[in-house]
Parts: structure tokens; sequence; C-alpha cells
């Protein structure tokens, strides 16, 4: 028979991260005292169960104890909070488990946060959930390097973003050191091969997409004259342009061999960075969505 004394305690909310936990889960699945007893016993009884129960059960109880610190430092009380539909709770839930990496962990407790908050109007689309359940940390960094470079940019009074024309030299650089100098650093920390297999991923995910917008001011084909009254046809923009289609194109279908995160182009002994890609609208709804303001 085996020793009392060697059995290991299990005692559920013994903790303050787990009582945390508790309570914002309590909220959002709108449970009775039994109930919370119940759906701790199940969900953070992490003591039983194989290696990988254990695991989701830790990432999920750290992600509802981060959920509540949101709340605090919003100053809205918990008691306060929306309970979520169960179709949307589960889910959260469910991708809050699977996830251990910081960045992502960071954009699933402000999503649970922004689901439940009642300060804004905030509908929880289905797709946002599943979309951010298959995303990697590294895809996480990339796209808040693409949102904070995007933001740098100024804006018009509708909110739109300002043509490279009626953007300040003052801006325009900072922005492109931005660009260049954060760009850097993440492929210092990552490498080039996992960054082009992420943004991949991203396009595939349809979180990034090539711009394909064409400056009409360019002329494509110039006709001029040339000495003894010769005329001379200049095809070299029309063919910068139909190569730039093509590279746009292998691109877009992930048809080339590494992806880059940023690009420059030299004018004189200047390089001007500039990123080759744009987050489609359903990357800054994610970004938005996972973004505590």
């Amino acid at each position: 028979m085996s020793d009392p004394d060697n059995v290991p305690e299990i005692v559920l909310l013994k903790s303050e991260i787990e009582a945390a936990a508790a309570r914002v889960a309590e909220r959002a699945g709108n449970l009775t005292v039994d109930g919370i007893a119940g759906f701790t016993s199940e969900v953070f009884g992490g003591l039983i169960g194989d290696e990988f129960t254990q695991w989701r059960n830790r990432n999920l109880v750290t992600k509802l104890a981060k959920t509540k610190d949101h709340f605090e430092i919003l100053g809205i009380p918990l008691k306060n909070a929306k309970a979520l539909p169960k179709g949307e709770l589960y889910a959260i839930f469910d991708g809050m488990s699977k996830q251990d990496d910081p960045q992502l962990s960071e954009m699933w407790s402000a999503l649970m946060t922004n689901a439940m908050r009642p300060d804004v109007k905030f509908v929880l689309d289905p797709a946002l959930p599943k979309v951010l359940g298959q995303l990697s940390g590294v895809d996480a960094v990339i796209l808040k390097f693409y949102h904070d470079a995007v933001a740098l940019k100024p804006k018009d009074k509708d909110g739109n973003l300002m043509p490279l024309s009626g953007i300040r030299t003052e801006d325009l650089k900072r922005h492109r050191a931005f660009v260049r100098d954060e760009g850097e650093k993440i492929i210092a920390l990552f490498g080039e091969d996992i960054v082009s297999s992420s943004i991949g991923s991203l396009l595939r995910l349809s979180l990034f997409y090539v711009e394909g917008d064409f400056d009409g001011s360019t002329e494509l084909v110039r006709v001029m004259h040339a000495p003894h009254s010769e005329i001379y046809v200049d095809f070299s923009e029309l063919k910068d342009e139909l190569a730039n289609i093509y590279y746009r194109l292998n691109l877009t279908y992930d048809n080339v061999s590494n992806h880059k995160l940023t690009h420059f182009y030299t004018h004189g002994t200047d390089h001007y960075h500039f990123l080759p890609y744009d987050m489609t609208r359903l990357a800054s709804r994610l970004l938005e969505a996972c973004t505590i303001d």
C-alpha cells in the first residue's frame, strides 16, 4: 500500500494566478459557484492526466490571469465584464490552451479581454480565433512590425495613408529608418530562412498581399528624336513595369526562393527602404482585436 504522505496534494485554485483565472472563466462563462467548481476541476486539474493536458491547462490559466490584469489596468470591474456565448468562449479557450509563445499569449489574452469589455462595441469575428490559432510567434512579430511601420506614415483627414508625394521629408525618413532598423533586428533574431517561411505563411493565410497599384504618371513608352532626324522609341520603363508585375505575381503565389522582410532601392549612394508587402483588412482586424487600447 502506498504511503499517504507521498500522494501529491491536489488543491484547486491554490495559487493566486489560478484564482484570478477562475474568476475570469466564471464571468466569461456566466457560471454559478457550483459551476465554477466543476469547471476548475476539469480545466485546472493539471496535476491529473498526461503531460499534454497539464501543459494546456497551464497555458489557459496563465492567459486568463493576464486577462484579469488587463481589466484591472483598464479600471473595469470584472463583475461588469460581458459573458460570452458558448461558441466564442470555447473557441478562445481552446486556442489559448494550445499556445505558450509570449507574443501569441499576449494576443490571446487581449482578444479575450476585448470580447468581454463592456465599454467598447466589439463583435468577435469567428474567423479571428481560427486565424490566430494558425500563427507562429515569428508571424506575430512580423505582423506587429508591419503594423507599426505603417502607423508611422501620415494619414489624411479621412484616415487614409497619404501618397508619397504628400509626405514630409522628415516623416518619410523616420518611416524608412524604422523599416531598416527594426527589419534588421528581426532578421538577426530569427534568421532569413525562418522569416521567409513566415512571410509565405502570412500570404497563404491572407494576412499579407502584394500591393499592385500602378502609378499612372509614369510614361511606359517614350518617343524621342535622335540625331539625324531619327525617331527613337524607349521601351525601358515598359520592360521594368512588366518585370515588376511578374515579380509581384511570383510573390503573391509564393513562387520565390525566399521572401524578403524589407526591400530598398538605391538612388545615388542612398538606400531607400520600404515594405514589399501590405497587410490585408483581415490582418488589420486581427491586430485591432488582439490589442488593448
